[in-house]
Parts: C-alpha cells; sequence; structure tokens
C-alpha cells in the first residue's frame, strides 16, 4: 500500500498520511474519499517523476475509504489490496488509521 502514515499526530490527533500514486502519464491526478466529501476536484496531488503523485494530508482516527481521480478518472490505489465494494458496483480503496495510546493519568498524592 503506498497510503503510508507517518507518526506525526497534530493537536486533534490527526496523523500525517502521505498518498502516493505510482508515476503515470497524466494533466491531473486528485485524492478523493471520504475525508473530504468525495469532492474530486479537492486534493490535488503533485507530480514527480522519481515518486509518482503523491499528497499528505491529515487524517482522524478511523477507517477512510478513497480513490484517485486520474484525469477524471476514479481508480483504485494500485499498491493498497485493502478494498469495499462502493454502491457504483466497483470497489474503493480502505485505509484504516488507529488511535493514539492512551495517554496514562497522573494520579494525584495525598
Amino acid at each position: 500500500m503506498n497510503a503510508k502514515k507517518t507518526p506525526d499526530r497534530d493537536a486533534d490527533g490527526r496523523t500525517q498520511v502521505r498518498f502516493t500514486l505510482p508515476y503515470l502519464p497524466a494533466s491531473q491526478v486528485f485524492l478523493a474519499g471520504s475525508f473530504n466529501d468525495w469532492d474530486p476536484a479537492g486534493l490535488r496531488l503533485e507530480e514527480s517523476e522519481d515518486t509518482g503523485w503523491t499528497i499528505q494530508i491529515p487524517l482522524p482516527p478511523g477507517g477512510h475509504e478513497y480513490l484517485f481521480v486520474v484525469d477524471g478518472r476514479w481508480i483504485t490505489d494500485p499498491n493498497n489490496p485493502v478494498t469495499t465494494p462502493n454502491p457504483f458496483g466497483g470497489h474503493n480503496s480502505v485505509i484504516n488509521i488507529e488511535a493514539p495510546p492512551p495517554t496514562p493519568s497522573k494520579k494525584r498524592r495525598r
């Protein structure tokens, strides 16, 4: 899977996740998913001949479905075998973000 979680969490507990689509000739690539109301043009990936198309975004804990939008064509993540059926007869890629471990509570001594 090319959606890579980094250990960085923001103040809201979201994890930075880098989505990478191996290089392919395209004029535009976007990321759409449950985390952005499936907006097909909301999250544009940057092109690099070395790494392909990439974007890093913060995601809260839980399961998130997503697809890449390549020149208007919706595709699953070719490097992520985890998918779920969608209502359009295809599949969505899925990434699961673990919740941060609970912080130990400090007990007050009496």
